[in-house]
């Protein structure tokens, strides 16, 4: 509750409208598939955005985030962007323990292009292996495709206890379709657990005078 809290305070600085969403564990079932399936938070964001609007793109995050000051103003360029490059994923958030710039290309982050417009952010290819869950846009047409794969069957597997567990789960939201990530990213991962991935990558992207 204090992180979410947290986030509308952030979200109500930026003067940025958002819903938000608090872990369920109202019963054993909703455990196990929160356990299992780390994701299952992400598939409820986006069975809302699928079924409750009829907006083209949705924006997910989750609620151990600073968020950068950027972007408000720099959302109407990216979603320009993302329809340009015909992208159904767009990383806003991820965990890298580095920049994501030229020198990185050889491990998988090739140059996209350019952001429209003079600005200092870039479109990167990304590795399956990227963790990019922190805050990320899905196309409409690509957020049913989501939930048509994983919603009803594989989570209702799950359930039953059918299939064995996944690690990393989040992985099965951004390792498909056409994507890129944003660099340097508007969502940087805020340590709570002390994980050291956490802790690299707060090293490697967060500025106190740029984020919230």
């Amino acid at each position: 509750m204090k992180q979410t809290n947290n986030m509308k305070e952030r979200f109500t600085r930026l003067s940025v409208n958002c819903n938000y969403y608090a872990a369920d564990y109202a019963t054993d079932i909703q455990q196990n598939i929160h356990e299992t399936f780390s994701g299952f938070d992400h598939l409820r964001m986006i069975y809302d955005f699928c079924h409750k609007t009829t907006c083209a793109y949705g924006v997910f995050c989750e609620n151990d985030i600073y968020i950068h000051t950027d972007i408000k103003p720099m959302l109407p360029k990216i979603l320009c962007d993302f329809n340009l490059l015909s992208l159904d994923i767009l990383l806003l958030g991820y965990l890298t323990p580095f920049l994501v710039d030229e020198s990185v290309a050889k491990y998988g982050f090739s140059f996209k292009r350019e952001t429209s417009g003079r600005s200092k952010y870039m479109y990167h290819n990304y590795p399956d292996t990227l963790i990019g869950t922190q805050m990320y846009i899905l196309s409409r047409k690509h957020a049913m495709y989501i939930l048509d794969k994983y919603y009803d069957t594989y989570i209702g597997a799950i359930a039953k206890n059918e299939v064995e567990h996944l690690s990393a789960s989040n992985l099965l939201l951004t390792n498909s379709a056409s994507r890129a990530l944003i660099s340097p990213p508007l969502a940087c991962v805020k340590d709570v657990n002390n994980v050291e991935l956490h802790i690299k990558s707060m090293r490697a992207h967060y500025n106190k005078a740029e984020f919230i």
